[in-house]
């Protein structure tokens, strides 16, 4: 049985395909456990959510004639392929984001830099740079500030960020357990 969370669940089916081990996903439904080539034998009781989700946040932006969102999300597995399909769907529907990421190391606290979606980091950093997104990443997939941020100063600095753009609209990608934290170090 595989983990509940996106960011285990990909290193744990990384080493379930090395050692030729199933792995059953009960919780986890970021659309890049999908790729057959990286995750040989992952299999899931729910089917993955990240574009159906995305597609919906679209259709509800296009129903109140939203041209402009704002996006903060979290640098994990589901996080990333969220605003990587959001940043798709949302672009060919001719709606603007711009997107600002931080990252939650595995006890939950924040950390600066700590990318735990190692999968698609060049396919990321890559489709960022062609989108003219407002996110780099590094060559090991660290987005790339200005000054090294780390804890609460890193979540207020992106929600700064966003707030700059003076966009109305705002999405925020996290897992329950970090809402609190997101919405305490609002600026």
């Amino acid at each position: 049985l595989g983990s509940s969370r996106d960011s285990s669940t990909s290193p744990l089916g990384i080493l379930s395909g090395v050692h030729n081990v199933s792995q059953i996903g009960f919780a986890a439904s970021s659309s890049d456990l999908d790729i057959k080539s990286q995750f040989p034998y992952y299999g899931r009781t729910i089917p993955s959510s990240t574009n159906g989700d995305a597609t919906a946040v679209v259709a509800y932006l296009q129903k109140y004639n939203i041209t402009k969102l704002n996006v903060l999300f979290v640098t994990d597995a589901f996080g990333s392929a969220y605003q990587n399909a959001l940043q798709d769907i949302a672009g060919a529907a001719g709606i603007e984001t711009i997107s600002h990421s931080f990252s939650f190391s595995s006890d939950g606290s924040n950390t600066n830099g700590d990318l735990e979606d190692i999968n698609n980091i060049n396919d990321n950093r890559e489709r960022k740079r062609r989108r003219g997104s407002e996110i780099m990443l590094d060559d090991i997939g660290n987005p790339i500030e200005e000054e090294e941020e780390s804890g609460d100063d890193e979540i207020s600095s992106a929600l700064r960020a966003l707030t700059e753009t003076q966009f109305r609209y705002f999405l925020a990608i996290v897992a329950e357990e970090h809402y609190d934290f997101v919405m305490d170090a609002g600026p």
